[in-house]
């Protein structure tokens, strides 16, 4: 794909949707309880905390939207390091995202992510799975100039 705005953006939405799934499937559970989307939801809305069908939509939405803009820093990353070892740079830019967006963005926002220790494992684990993800597909769906 020539556009990189566009496949950094579908493979960062692609990689949230994986996620916000997880995330979703890991709060089944017994005893785990992550709040990560509904939190997102206070971003957007205020008022989206009105009922639990209302604040997880808002989320969601509000979660691919942030999705796709880190998509787009991935893109723009694997250009300037390069393309080879991508599984390990997913890794890394999963572990990273999590701690800048979770560690240092949520409490600079002030969105409470009250989690316990199990549950920031947890968030590590589907953050470092969308990193992955997402460098994949940049990686699989890149433009490569014909030889």
């Amino acid at each position: 794909m020539k556009d990189k705005f566009i496949l950094g953006g579908t493979a960062g939405m692609a990689g949230g949707v994986v996620m916000g799934l997880s995330i979703y499937l890991l709060n089944l559970i017994p005893g785990i309880s992550i709040h990560m989307i509904t939190r997102v939801a206070l971003l957007f809305s205020p008022s989206a905390v009105s009922g639990p069908v209302q604040s997880n939509i808002i989320g969601f939405i509000g979660h691919l939207f942030c999705s796709a803009l880190v998509g787009f820093i991935a893109i723009m990353l694997l250009d300037y390091t390069g393309y080879s070892h991508s599984f390990l740079k997913g890794l890394g830019f999963g572990a990273v995202a999590w701690f800048a967006l979770c560690g240092v963005l949520a409490r600079i926002l002030n969105l409470n992510m009250a989690d316990k220790f199990v549950d920031s494992v947890l968030l590590l684990l589907v953050h470092v799975l969308f990193g992955v993800i997402t460098v994949w597909i940049i990686n699989r769906y890149r433009y490569r100039e014909e030889v």
